[in-house]
């Protein structure tokens, strides 16, 4: 709940902050998260219904990962069906997941734009062929929360040993994506 109170006061004109009027402290750890509750507490919804529009966008969030998760295992396993179900099926009732995305946190987005970024990741290699989009993925991951520049920073020492034909275009990318990301995060602190 302090990311929704850094959220309302923030809908309500006060800017980012935990009390309205007072120091300007940063509190949240989850920056586009507590921007997209930002914009839920603008909807005419009731007060006491926001929590509900969070808890049902984590939902949406995590049947999406999902989709990208049978993706990922089937790219891994050779296209076994057997394997998609059983990665799908162990994701899907993975119980820290479910329990903190549906209590509104940004754990079900978190987990979206890794699995993603992953899938986008092997997809580029399979194809022999260079795309920035696990970069900007991860990107968004790192504005959701910054310490998901260790799975960033993973992805992309992997990526420029995997695909040492365009290691260049990786690391470049892949640093400024990431160092952007990085200066707005902290320099919203």
């Amino acid at each position: 709940m302090i990311s929704m109170t850094y959220a309302r006061n923030l809908a309500h004109g006060h800017g980012l902050v935990w009390n309205a009027g007072g120091d300007r402290v940063e509190g949240y750890t989850n920056l586009l998260w507590t921007l997209y509750m930002g914009l839920v507490h603008l909807l005419p919804v009731a007060t006491s219904k926001i929590c509900l529009v969070v808890q049902t966008t984590s939902a949406l969030l995590l049947l999406a990962n999902l989709v990208f998760v049978r993706k990922l295992a089937s790219t891994v396993s050779g296209g076994s069906r057997f394997a998609s179900l059983g990665a799908v099926v162990m994701t899907a009732f993975y119980l820290p997941i479910n329990n903190w995305s549906l209590q509104g946190m940004e754990v079900g987005l978190m987990a979206l734009l890794v699995t993603l970024a992953a899938w986008k990741a092997l997809e580029a290699l399979e194809r022999q062929r260079f795309s920035m989009w696990p970069y900007a993925v991860l990107a968004l991951a790192m504005l959701t929360r910054l310490d998901s520049a260790v799975v960033a920073l993973a992805l992309l020492v992997f990526l420029a040993t995997a695909d040492r034909e365009r290691r260049k275009r990786h690391l470049a990318t892949g640093l400024i994506l990431f160092g952007a990301a990085a200066a707005v995060q902290l320099g919203l602190s």
